[in-house]
């Protein structure tokens, strides 16, 4: 019998760590004592990084040849973009940008391009001109006679990709579908398995066909690009850009999936910089796409200029939204804003294969000026409430 994880991913799949081989590679490979790198380590995780041993290896911050003690104390961990976006930003959009539905009626309706919903399994949401799928039943005869393919379908409040499914066709004779990836799965089948999601919402939508230069690089699969985006009085600025490329049968193209590559762009030419695969002591670097063959390295993507407008007007939308990951796709229609990370996302996907820690030049500006203000600020309070208690009641006088 089938089970729901094996017809969608509904779990990640992180890469294995284990502290003690970690440990005997960074001594046997490169001559670091134990010693040395528990110092690194208890040093980076009480800086400003907050970075977690994990971290410490996935970005190889053990190899001293590569990173000078001072780049080391560039990269930031997930715990200290948490600390930004709740502590000193307490920054709201971070729960608004997480539903996709939300996000995509606020982007159309400022005229950006978003990917076309067709369907939705809620209970009782509804999205524009989109089918309404209240229960199983409704999604089981959808699919057997309403659906547009095929089809690409995620989870309304999903991450990493996870939930999402594309699906080719429908086989009337065995009542199936057919996967992308060659998989044939049973309409019932599928039904249960995106079950699971629908008590925050299931979209159907059209799928999105790549530009004809990234075909030529990729294949027929799409990838997308994440822009990290900061925004201030001054207004936005792009900082980072990373292409998230997609490998073998992959439905989606998170790094975290098996083969996945992630590229370094560079944010005013577009231009391709650095290629990885893998993190930690398994990272590699590429020149070329493992299933095309194609040369990646020092490309030149497809309509950057365009992006990056449309990223900026984006961005333009939402003032208080200070920091902001956007995922853009480059279609054969132009660049199609995807999601939108309202904290900037995990600082993985703009560290890694850059090779460069985020808390320097404008950000690290940006997160000490955002961290001493809401210091003030909570100072300032404590000292109101301070001296409240401290003035006499002179009411009941």
């Amino acid at each position: 019998m089938t089970t729901s994880s094996q017809i969608i991913d509904g779990q990640r799949i992180d890469r294995e760590f284990d502290m003690a081989t970690s440990l005997k590679q960074a001594r046997d490979e490169l001559g670091k004592s134990y010693f040395s790198v528990v110092r690194e380590l208890f040093a980076l995780s009480r800086g400003t990084g907050n970075l977690h041993p994990q971290e410490y290896f996935y970005y190889q911050l053990y190899d001293d040849q590569k990173y000078t003690w001072e780049e080391k104390t560039a990269f930031i961990g997930k715990q200290a973009n948490l600390l930004l976006d709740a502590n000193y930003l307490k920054n709201a959009w971070t729960h608004v940008t997480a539903d996709k539905l939300v996000l995509s009626a606020l982007l159309s309706g400022y005229g950006f391009p978003v990917p076309n919903t067709f369907a939705l399994y809620h209970p009782f949401r509804e999205s524009g001109g989109a089918t309404s799928l209240r229960d199983a039943e409704a999604v089981a005869a959808f699919l057997r006679s309403g659906a547009v393919y095929p089809f690409f379908s995620k989870p309304v409040g999903g991450t990493n990709s996870l939930g999402v499914a594309a699906v080719e066709a429908y086989d009337r004779a065995t009542d199936s579908l057919k996967f992308k990836d060659g998989r044939v799965v049973g309409v019932d089948d599928f039904t249960q398995a995106v079950g699971a999601y629908a008590k925050d919402g299931y979209c159907f939508q059209h799928p999105l066909m790549p530009h004809s230069r990234l075909v030529e690089l990729c294949g027929e699969r799409m990838s997308s690009l994440r822009l990290f985006i900061i925004q201030d009085s001054d207004g936005p600025e792009i900082l980072r850009a990373s292409w998230k490329i997609a490998v073998g049968d992959n439905p989606a193209d998170n790094f975290w999936r098996p083969e996945n590559l992630l590229a370094a762009i560079d944010v005013e030419s577009g231009r391709v910089s650095r290629v990885v695969q893998g993190a930690g002591p398994k990272l590699v670097e590429l020149e070329s796409h493992p299933d095309t063959g194609a040369r990646l390295l020092d490309v030149e993507l497809p309509l950057w200029p365009e992006v990056r407008d449309c990223c900026l007007r984006g961005a333009n939308t939402l003032p208080n939204c200070h920091v902001q990951g956007w995922d853009v796709a480059i279609t054969d229609n132009g660049p199609v804003l995807i999601e939108l990370e309202g904290d900037g996302g995990h600082p993985q996907m703009v560290q890694l294969a850059q090779g460069r820690g985020l808390y320097s030049g404008s950000f690290k500006a940006f997160y000490d000026r955002s961290r001493a203000a809401a210091e003030s600020e909570g100072k300032g309070r404590k000292k109101k409430q301070t001296a409240a208690a401290a003035t006499p009641d002179t009411a009941a006088a």
